[in-house]
């Protein structure tokens, strides 16, 4: 996971020199996923290897400022993906009125 539990509420996205957590990350060897200083290293999954077994962890937010907070080719950022959340009436809404609907959220299929 990214190093800050709010990597964008400063003015704006990760910036170079907010990016040094991935130079104390790598010389501390604390695995880090989530965010980087481009696109290709913000999908870059976390690695860690115990006893010959391989575990590899994503992080992604769909919560965040749709303008400048993304990683892209060339910018630094977060991994972001793109959701859609769908909303409905439970069987029991005409009777037991203000119980919440069902939610169900999953990831955009073209992401």
């Amino acid at each position: 996971m990214t190093g800050c539990r709010h990597p964008t509420q400063y003015s704006g996205a990760l910036t170079e020199e907010r990016c040094t957590h991935d130079i104390k990350s790598k010389t501390a060897k604390i695995a880090y996923t989530g965010g980087g200083k481009d696109l290709e290293q913000a999908h870059k999954p976390a690695i860690l290897e115990r006893n010959g077994v391989r575990v590899a962890t994503l992080s992604y937010t769909w919560v965040y400022p749709h303008v400048g907070f993304a990683a892209e080719d060339n910018k630094s950022g977060l991994a972001t993906v793109k959701i859609h959340t769908s909303y409905q009436a439970p069987e029991n809404v005409f009777y037991q009125p203000g119980y919440p609907p069902l939610t169900t959220t999953l990831p955009d299929p073209a992401e």
